[in-house]
C-alpha cells in the first residue's frame, strides 16, 4: 500500500508541477546573459548610485542603497564589490535583480489607465497627439519590469557566467520559488539545495497553499555551447528539472515524499489538462491530457492521452508532430475497449455493427522535397463507422468520411503535373479510388495576340466502391431473400479540357468572351440508362439506416468505350462605380471617411447537349454529369469601406459587404422553371465589436413545393416558425462584445427542403449557397434552429466569470440544448464548473436526455494559455460532444 501510495504521489508530483512550471526560467540568468555585455557595462557606470563609493586597486566598493545598471539589469544592494579587471562580483543585503524593457508607445486613454494599473509598468508621459479620427492619443515611454531575484548574497563573475547565491527568492510571472543555495554554471545549469516551488501568490508572505520541496534540484534553462552571458536564450520555457527528496506540501504541512522529480521541458503548460464529471451516455468520466516536447530538430512534440469512463471503460492515445523547415507529419492515435459501444449511437438496429474494440489512427504528411516538388498524403483507419462521432466529435464533423489518399505534385513555370492515389481503408466507407491518377494543369495563360488560354487533362484508373455491410437489407416479400446492394463498378477515364478567352479592357467597361471544348474518354460504360432518380436510389441504399425498400439499379458493363465531346460558349462582363466621401468623421462608428464601390457583373453560359448522353456513363464526379447549360447570371457586389489605422499606416478597411445574384435560364428543364434562385449575402462590421451576418436563397422560380411539415413524435406538427413558400434558406447572425470579457452572441438559421438547378461552367466560377456536386442538387431535410448565448464577468475584479448558451428546435418544438460554464480565479486555481444537457428524439420517437456535469481544475500559473486549455477542454476531451 505504502509503494502505491508513492507511485501515485510521484505521477501527481510529475504532471502537476510540470504544468506549473513548465513556462518560466527559473530564476531569469537567460534574461541576464541575453541582455549584458559587460566590456561596456562596466566601463561605463556612471549612472550608478550609491551612498559610499571608495576603490582598492581595481575594486571598487559602493555602499548604502547602492544601485547597479548593467545593460538591461538593474542591481539593488546594502553593499557591492566589484573588480574592473576580472569582472568578479559580490554584494549583500538586500539584493534584488530586476529585468528592465523600455518602449516608446502611442495609446488611448483607456489603453494608457490599463497599463498604469499594472504593477510592473511605468508609464512616463511625453507628449498628446491626434488620430485621424479626431481620438485623443497619448505618447508615453513604457519601463517593464520583469521578474525579479531577491537574496542575502550573491557572488561570481560575470564574464563567465558563473553566480553563486544565498536565500534567494524568485517571483516570475507568478511563479515562485525559495532556496537556501543556488549556483549558475558557465552552461546555464542551476544547482539548487533546499528549494520550494510554488505558483501560489500567498507563499511570499508564509500563507502557501501548497508547495513541492526539493532537497537538491538540478535547473536545465536551455542548451548553449556558450559561456558568459553574452550568449542568446532560444526558449524561455525550454528546461527541465530533476530533484532529489521531493516532498509535496499543503499549507506547510509535508504529506507525500517521494524519493525523486522529474519534469521534462515542455512548450507551454496550456497543453497540460485534467477534467472529469458525468455524462449520461458515458457515466463518470476523468479525462487527462499532457503535452511533451522531445526533440527541438527537428521540432517533435508528443500529447499523451489517459481517460476513464465508468461506463465505457479506459482509453488512452496520442498525438504526435514532427516539423522541419521542409516537412511537417502528424500522427493521431485514440483506442479503448468499449464496454457498451451502443451506448452513445442508438445504431443497433442499423447495418453496421460496433466492436468492442475500438481504435482510430490518422497520420498525415506534407514535405516539401525540392522548391517545385511536394508531397502530400494521409491514412485514416478506424474500427468502425461511428467511432469518430462517439469519441472524436469536432473531427468527425469537420469530416465525417476521411479518405486516404498520396499525391506528387511539380510546379513547372507554366503548369503544374500530379500523381495523386487515392485508395479506401475503411471498408465501411463509401470512396472513389484513384489508383492511380496523373494530372496536368495550365493556369491562365497569354498564347498570342491577346487571347488567353487555360486547360487540364487527367488520367483515371476509377472505381467506385460502395460501403461493405454487416447486415443485410430488408427481406423481400416475394422471394424472402433480402433486397440485393449496390453494385461497385470502375473504368478508366482520360479527361481533358481547353478553354480560350479574349478580354477586352475598355476604361469603365470589362468583357472577356470564352469558348472551350471537353473530351472524355470512357474504356467502359453502361448500355442500361441510370437517371438522377436512379442516383438518388442508390444514395438511400447507400444509407447505414436502411431506408429503403425495392431493388437498386445498377450499371452494367455492355456499354462498351465511349467518347464524349462537351463544348462551351460564355462571356462574362462586369464594370465598377464608386463614390468617396472624405469628410465622413464618426469615433462611435470609427469611420474616416466613407466609399461606396459597386460592381455590377453577368455571365453566361451555353454548353449545347453533350455527344454522349449522361445516362450511360459511370458517376465518379460532377465530370461524368455534365448536361446541357443556358443561363445568364446577373449580380452585383457592393462594399462600402472606410479607413482605419493611425496617419500615415491607414489601411482598407470593408465596412459592408454585400452580393445580390439571380440565374435566368433560357429553357425549361427536368421540371424546373426558367427563373433560379434569388441570393443576397451580407456582412456588416460597424465597429470591431460588432460583426452581423446574413443570407437569404429565395425561391423566384417556384421550383420546389415548400409544404413537408415537422415530425414530432410520428404526427405531423406543421410548419413552425417560417412557412413561407418562397424561402430556401435563411441565415442571420449577430456577435457583439460590450467590453472586455463581456460579449453576447445570436443565431438563426432556416432550411427548407429544396431542389436547385445547376449554374456550371466549365471556363468560369460561379459561387454556391451550398457545397457539392454542381449537379442533382436535392436537400430532403427541414432544419430551424436559434441559438443564443453570452459571456459576462459576475465580480468586478473579473475573477468569477460565466458562460451560457441555449439552442432552441422548431422543427422538434423543444430546447435542444443547454450549457452553462461557471469559471473562478482562486489564488492558486483556476476552477471551471460546466453543466450541459442534449435533448432527441429516438429511434422509436421518446425524448432522450443526454446530461453532462464537468469539473475543470488548472493551476493560474498557468493564466496565460487559460482560455485555450478551457476551449481545447470543451472541443477536444474526448467524452462528449459540446
Amino acid at each position: 500500500m505504502k509503494n502505491s501510495l508513492k507511485i501515485f504521489v510521484s505521477l501527481l508530483l510529475a504532471i502537476y508541477a510540470h504544468a506549473a512550471l513548465a513556462q518560466a526560467d527559473m530564476f531569469g540568468f537567460g534574461e541576464l546573459k541575453d541582455d549584458i555585455n559587460l566590456r561596456d557595462s562596466l566601463s561605463d557606470l556612471t549612472h550608478a548610485k550609491a551612498a559610499k563609493w571608495s576603490s582598492a586597486g581595481d575594486n571598487i566598493l559602493v555602499e548604502g542603497d547602492v544601485f547597479l545598471p548593467l545593460g538591461k539589469l538593474r542591481i539593488y544592494a546594502d553593499r557591492a564589490i566589484i573588480n574592473t579587471k576580472t569582472k568578479d562580483i559580490e554584494a549583500v543585503g538586500n539584493i534584488r535583480l530586476y529585468r528592465v524593457n523600455q518602449k516608446k508607445m502611442t495609446l488611448t486613454i483607456d489603453d494608457l489607465i490599463r497599463l498604469r494599473n499594472r504593477s510592473e509598468v511605468l508609464v512616463a508621459i511625453e507628449g498628446y497627439s491626434t488620430d485621424s479620427l479626431g481620438n485623443q492619443m497619448v505618447n508615453v515611454e513604457v519601463t517593464i519590469q520583469g521578474g525579479v531575484i531577491r537574496a542575502d548574497r550573491i557572488c561570481g563573475n560575470l564574464n563567465s557566467g558563473v553566480l553563486e547565491m544565498s536565500n534567494i527568492s524568485v517571483r516570475y510571472n507568478s511563479f515562485i520559488c525559495r532556496a537556501e543555495h543556488a549556483v549558475r554554471k558557465p552552461s546555464g545549469e542551476l544547482n539548487v539545495t533546499n528549494a520550494e516551488l510554488t505558483t501560489c501568490e500567498y507563499f511570499d508572505q508564509g500563507n502557501g497553499h501548497y508547495s513541492i520541496f526539493l532537497k537538491t534540484g538540478k535547473f536545465y534553462p536551455y542548451i548553449n555551447d556558450e559561456f558568459g552571458f553574452s550568449g542568446k536564450q532560444s526558449d524561455m520555457g525550454d528546461h527541465s528539472i530533476w530533484g532529489w527528496n521531493a516532498l509535496l506540501k499543503i499549507y506547510g504541512i509535508p504529506l507525500f515524499w517521494v524519493p525523486f522529480f522529474y519534469k521534462p521541458k515542455d512548450e507551454s503548460p496550456g497543453l497540460f489538462g485534467v477534467q472529469w464529471g458525468h455524462s449520461s451516455e458515458f457515466g463518470f468520466t476523468l479525462n487527462t491530457y499532457k503535452r511533451f516536447d522531445l526533440t527541438d530538430y527537428p521540432y517533435s512534440t508528443i500529447k499523451l492521452f489517459a481517460d476513464y469512463y465508468s461506463m465505457r471503460g479506459f482509453g488512452y492515445g496520442a498525438e504526435a508532430e514532427v516539423s522541419t523547415e521542409n516537412s511537417k507529419t502528424f500522427i493521431d492515435g485514440y483506442s479503448i475497449y468499449d464496454m457498451r459501444p451502443y451506448k452513445s449511437s442508438d445504431v443497433e438496429k442499423e447495418r453496421l455493427k460496433i466492436p468492442h474494440f475500438r481504435y482510430g489512427l490518422e497520420l498525415s504528411n506534407v514535405t516539401h522535397i525540392t522548391p517545385k516538388l511536394d508531397f502530400r498524403g494521409r491514412f485514416s483507419l478506424s474500427s468502425d463507422y461511428y467511432f469518430r462521432k462517439d469519441f472524436d466529435s469536432p473531427a468527425y464533423n469537420a469530416n465525417p468520411e476521411p479518405s486516404t489518399f498520396a499525391s506528387l505534385e511539380y510546379q513547372f513555370e507554366r503548369a503544374t503535373t500530379s500523381l495523386y492515389m487515392t485508395a479506401r481503408v475503411n471498408d465501411f466507407y463509401t470512396s472513389v479510388e484513384r489508383l492511380p491518377e496523373f494530372r496536368i494543369d495550365l493556369p491562365r495563360q497569354e498564347l498570342f495576340w491577346n487571347i488567353y488560354h487555360q486547360g487540364e487533362l487527367s488520367l483515371s484508373n476509377l472505381q467506385m466502391k460502395w460501403r461493405e455491410y454487416d447486415k443485410p437489407r430488408r427481406t423481400d416479400p416475394l422471394t424472402n431473400r433480402p433486397f440485393p446492394g449496390n453494385k461497385d463498378y470502375h473504368a478508366f477515364r482520360m479527361d481533358t479540357l481547353h478553354m480560350f478567352y479574349f478580354p477586352i479592357r475598355l476604361p469603365w467597361f470589362h468583357v472577356t468572351p470564352r469558348t472551350g471544348f471537353r473530351m472524355t474518354y470512357y474504356d467502359h460504360s453502361s448500355r442500361r440508362e441510370i437517371t438522377s432518380n436512379d442516383l438518388g436510389t442508390m444514395g438511400i441504399a447507400d444509407e447505414p439506416e436502411d431506408l429503403g425498400n425495392g431493388t437498386v439499379p445498377a450499371y452494367d458493363r455492355k456499354g462498351g468505350s465511349r467518347t464524349r465531346f462537351v463544348m462551351e460558349l460564355g462571356v462574362e462582363a462586369n464594370t465598377k462605380i464608386y463614390h468617396s466621401w472624405q469628410n465622413v468623421k464618426n469615433t462611435y462608428l470609427q469611420l474616416d471617411g466613407l466609399r461606396h464601390v459597386m460592381e455590377p457583373y453577368l455571365n453566361y453560359t451555353f454548353i449545347p447537349e453533350p455527344t454522349e448522353d449522361r445516362k450511360h456513363l459511370y458517376f465518379f464526379d460532377e465530370v461524368d454529369r455534365i448536361k446541357q447549360q443556358n443561363f445568364i447570371r446577373l449580380g452585383i457586389k457592393q462594399r462600402i469601406q472606410t479607413r482605419r489605422g493611425n496617419y500615415g499606416n491607414e489601411t482598407i478597411y470593408n465596412w459592408l459587404t454585400m452580393e445580390t445574384y439571380w440565374d435566368y435560364h433560357f429553357q425549361n428543364q427536368d421540371g424546373f422553371n426558367n427563373s433560379g434562385d434569388l441570393v443576397h449575402r451580407m456582412t456588416f462590421s460597424p465597429m470591431s465589436d460588432l460583426q452581423i451576418g446574413f443570407l437569404v436563397a429565395i425561391d423566384a422560380g417556384k421550383n420546389s413545393d415548400h409544404d413537408l411539415q415537422a415530425n414530432r413524435r410520428g404526427r405531423d406538427a406543421g410548419r413552425p416558425g417560417i412557412s413561407s413558400d418562397l424561402i430556401n434558406k435563411l441565415e442571420l447572425s449577430i456577435n457583439y462584445t460590450i467590453f472586455s470579457g463581456c460579449s453576447v452572441r445570436a443565431r438563426y438559421s432556416y432550411a427548407d427542403p429544396y431542389r436547385s438547378r445547376p449554374a456550371y461552367s466549365m471556363g468560369s466560377t460561379f459561387h454556391e449557397v451550398d457545397g457539392g456536386s454542381s449537379f442533382d442538387r436535392y436537400y430532403y431535410e427541414r432544419t430551424q434552429q436559434i441559438t443564443f448565448g453570452f459571456t459576462v464577468p459576475l465580480t468586478m475584479d473579473r475573477s468569477f466569470r460565466g458562460d451560457f448558451d441555449v439552442s432552441y428546435d422548431f422543427e422538434a418544438g423543444y430546447v435542444s440544448e443547454i450549457r452553462v460554464r461557471l469559471v473562478k480565479t482562486l489564488h492558486c486555481w483556476d476552477v471551471a464548473l460546466e453543466l450541459s444537457q442534449n435533448r432527441s428524439y429516438s429511434g422509436e420517437g421518446d425524448i432522450e436526455y443526454d446530461r453532462a456535469i464537468t469539473v475543470m481544475f488548472y493551476l493560474n500559473g498557468l493564466s496565460g494559455p487559460l482560455n485555450r486549455m478551457q476551449n481545447s477542454a470543451a472541443k477536444r476531451v474526448r467524452n462528449y460532444s459540446m
